[in-house]
C-alpha cells in the first residue's frame, strides 16, 4: 500500500492516545497474571480464551419509562470519535484489551478445520439475532447473495462492484497481495475482477483477494466503521450531548417523543461503541489479527471513512448507501429514509416547531432510526452468520477461504461477542401515549418490511424482530 504521510502518521499516532482503556502497571498483578497467561497457552486456544473473557455488553430488553433520557453535558474522545464520558470499562473488557496487545498472532497453516459443534461451544450463552440471517455456502455465495446492495448497474446485463478504494492501505509485512479488486459480475456470478475473465490464469487467485476486500468493505467499513460509528454514534451524540436546559426540557416533558428519543439513545448504544476499541481499535483489536492490513492502515482506514460519511448530509449518506447497488436497492434505502422522517415528524409533532431546537435535530433522530432499524439490521445482524462461518474472510491468502478451526474460532468470536440487544421495536409502540404516535410508529414497521422485500436481497424478508437503536 501507500505510504503513510506525515500528516497521516500524526493522526494515527494521536488516536493510539485516545483508547479509553485503562494502564496496567507493569509491575502490578493484573500484569503478571496477562504475561503468565501468554506463557501458558499457545496460538491454537488463544480465541478460546479470548472468548472466555466475554467482550460483549449485556443484553438491553426494554426501555425504562421512569429513566430519563441519558443527556451529558461532557465527552471524551475515543480514538476519533466522541462517546460520553465517565464510561466504565468492565474486568472482563479489561482483560480483553491488554491480552489482544501483547498475545501470540492467527496460526494460518493450521490443518484442523472448524465443526458445527466448535461453532454451538463458542456461540452458547451470546445473543443471537435468530432465524433472521443470510446463510451462505462460501464467500462467493456470500457475496452473490448480497449483491444487489454493491453492483452497480453496467446497461448490458452486467453490474460492477469497485473496491479498489481499499488499495491505498498498507498490508503486513510478508504478504503477497493488497486489499483491491473491481469485479464484473452477471447474475450475481463474478465473471472478470480486475481485468482477469473468468477461466484466465491468475483469475483464482483474484478473485479470492476481491472476496477479502469485500468482507473488510462490509463488515469493517460499512458495518462498524460506518453503521456504528459515523452514523450512529455521531447523531447520538449531537442529540444527547452539550444541549441547552430548554431542549432537555422539551424532551423529557413530552412523553411520545420522549419514549422515541429514550429508544434511540440507549446507554448500552455508548457503551457498545466505545467497547468497539476491542474490535477494530489500533492494537491488535479482534479485526486486526483477523485481516492482512497493519494496525496503522486499520486506524487510517476508519478515520478516512468516519471523516468522510460524518461530512455528509443525511440526504447523501442515504444516497451514497443506496447509489452503491442496484436500483431496487437504492429505492428501499429512499423509501425507508423517507418513512423515517416521516415517523419522526408525526411522532414528534408537538415539538418539532419549537424555538429549543436546532436545525437537523428531527433528522438526525430520524437517521438513528433508519440506521438502527433498517441499514444496521441487513449489515449487522443479517450477516452473523457469514462473519461466524468465514464467508466474509479477512485474511489475504491468495487463495479460497479454508474454514480452519483457529480462524473459525476467531471469526465466530468476533460475530458472537459483538451482539447486543436494546428493545423489539413492536414493543415500543404499546407505549406511546396518543393513538396517531402509535399509528404512525405501527406504519413505519409495515413500510420497512416493504423496504426490504424490495430491497432484491434474498431472506432480508423475513419479518421477524426488529430492534430499536444500535444492536451491534
Amino acid at each position: 500500500g501507500q505510504a503513510h504521510t506525515q500528516e497521516e502518521q500524526e493522526k494515527i499516532d494521536k488516536v493510539k492516545r485516545r483508547e479509553l482503556i485503562p494502564i496496567i502497571s507493569k509491575d502490578g498483578p493484573a500484569s503478571k497474571e496477562i504475561h503468565a497467561l501468554h506463557k501458558s497457552t499457545d496460538n491454537s486456544i488463544i480465541y478460546y480464551i479470548l472468548k472466555n473473557l466475554v467482550i460483549a455488553t449485556p443484553k438491553f430488553d426494554i426501555v425504562d419509562l421512569k429513566a430519563d433520557i441519558n443527556f451529558k453535558d461532557n465527552v471524551d474522545k475515543c480514538m476519533w470519535f466522541k462517546v460520553k464520558n465517565a464510561i466504565k470499562m468492565d474486568i472482563e473488557s479489561f482483560f480483553a484489551c491488554h491480552f489482544l496487545k501483547s498475545a501470540p498472532h492467527l496460526k494460518v497453516d493450521d490443518t484442523e478445520l472448524m465443526t458445527q459443534k466448535d461453532y454451538d461451544e463458542l456461540r452458547a450463552g451470546f445473543i443471537d439475532p435468530g432465524e433472521n440471517q443470510m446463510v451462505s455456502d462460501s464467500p462467493e455465495d456470500c457475496f452473490k447473495k448480497n449483491s444487489n446492495a454493491f453492483c452497480k448497474p453496467n446497461g448490458d446485463g452486467t453490474s460492477t462492484c469497485d473496491l479498489n478504494y481499499l488499495e491505498k492501505y498498507q498490508v503486513k509485512k510478508g504478504t503477497k497481495f493488497r486489499y483491491s479488486g473491481l469485479a464484473i459480475v452477471k447474475d450475481g456470478h463474478i465473471i472478470e475482477v480486475s481485468g482477469v475473465k473468468e477461466g484466465e490464469d491468475q483469475f483464482v487467485s483474484e478473485k479470492a483477494v476481491f472476496l477479502n476486500a469485500f468482507a473488510v468493505h462490509l463488515v469493517l467499513v460499512c458495518h462498524a466503521g460506518m453503521g456504528h460509528l459515523s452514523l450512529y454514534q455521531n447523531n447520538l451524540m449531537k442529540l444527547t450531548t452539550d444541549r441547552s436546559d430548554e431542549y432537555k426540557d422539551l424532551w423529557e416533558t413530552n412523553l411520545g417523543p420522549k419514549l422515541l428519543m429514550k429508544a434511540l439513545t440507549p446507554e448500552g448504544t455508548n457503551e457498545v461503541n466505545t467497547n468497539i476499541q476491542l474490535l477494530i481499535g489500533p492494537n491488535n483489536s479482534l479485526v486486526g489479527r483477523a485481516t492482512s492490513l497493519t494496525n496503522d492502515s486499520i486506524t487510517l482506514l476508519n478515520m478516512d471513512m468516519y471523516d468522510k460519511h460524518t461530512a455528509m448530509s443525511p440526504d447523501g449518506i442515504i444516497a451514497d448507501i443506496g447509489g452503491d447497488g442496484a436500483p431496487e436497492w437504492d429505492e428501499a434505502c429512499k423509501r425507508a429514509w423517507t418513512a423515517s422522517k416521516k415517523m419522526v415528524h408525526e411522532i414528534c409533532a408537538d415539538i418539532k416547531d419549537s424555538d429549543a431546537l436546532e436545525a437537523g435535530d428531527l433528522e438526525s433522530l430520524a437517521l438513528l432510526a433508519w440506521t438502527g432499524m433498517f441499514y444496521h439490521g441487513f449489515i449487522g445482524d443479517f450477516q452473523l452468520d457469514n462473519v461466524n462461518k468465514g464467508n466474509l474472510p479477512f485474511l489475504i491468502t491468495g487463495e479460497p477461504h479454508i474454514q480452519t478451526k483457529a480462524y473459525g474460532t476467531l471469526s465466530t468470536v468476533i460475530g458472537v461477542s459483538t451482539m447486543t440487544r436494546t428493545m423489539n421495536a413492536k414493543t415500543l409502540q404499546t407505549y406511546f401515549p396518543k393513538q396517531g404516535q402509535k399509528d404512525a410508529y405501527k406504519n413505519y414497521l409495515v413500510e420497512l418490511n416493504e423496504c426490504r422485500q424490495l430491497s432484491g436481497i434474498e431472506g432480508w424478508a423475513n419479518d421477524g424482530p426488529i430492534y430499536n437503536a444500535i444492536d451491534f
